[in-house]
């Protein structure tokens, strides 16, 4: 997240990062060289044409669309056409574009005594089939997005520093693009990572 300092110079500058997130589709604020992704929150946020716009005034730009869809329980089902649509429309746009997949919420992993959510693996699987039987083709994205955490709501684990489970998301998201000819040559991008020290309903 980009904040400005006193002095008027923000993190982006500071830090002297190429490319930065501040989950925002808006200009680049920054006041440096540095690329901003442009992030989209969910797939009626933008009309197409909105996109288009977008698209053509900031060229060469990451896009990020949705984030952690299989928590909110996002089926692939309901949402690929309309990703298909905001792929097309990027790539007609900015062919230099690069667009990631949907973030995930871990992989195998979920958490422990918590709610529960659907896994990253069975979500990627669905999104994959859902939008290959229907297109021909899998998805078109360049990267694909992870967000990792430690979820373990166990009073015994607090702070969930747990370093090997964080590891162990990127290695088996790895390992399933792997067995992918298609996915095999693409990066993994992660979003976000982070500890919990605690949460509502923890007592």
């Amino acid at each position: 997240v980009v904040n400005t300092t006193s002095s008027g110079t923000s993190q982006v500058t500071t830090l002297g990062v190429s490319t930065y997130l501040d989950f925002s589709a808006g200009p680049d604020k920054s006041g440096s060289p540095a690329k901003k992704v442009i992030y989209i929150r969910s797939v009626d946020q933008f009309s197409l044409s909105s996109i288009h716009s977008i698209a053509t005034n900031a060229p060469g730009s990451t896009w990020y669309v949705l984030g952690e869809p299989n928590v909110v329980s996002l089926d692939p089902s309901d949402i690929v056409v309309a990703l298909h649509d905001i792929y097309e429309t990027i790539r007609n746009a900015d062919p230099t574009a690069k667009i990631t997949s949907p973030s995930l919420l871990n992989f195998d992993f979920t958490c422990i005594l918590c709610g529960g959510y659907q896994s990253g693996h069975s979500w990627a699987d669905d999104f994959v089939t859902t939008y290959s039987n229907l297109y021909g083709t899998p998805p078109p994205v360049d990267y694909w997005a992870i967000d990792i955490y430690p979820i373990i709501w166990d009073s015994n684990m607090f702070p969930t520093v747990r370093s090997d489970i964080v590891i162990d998301q990127v290695v088996q998201l790895r390992q399933w693009l792997n067995s992918m000819p298609t996915e095999a040559s693409k990066p993994i991008i992660i979003t976000e990572v982070g500890l919990h020290w605690g949460f509502s309903d923890y007592t």
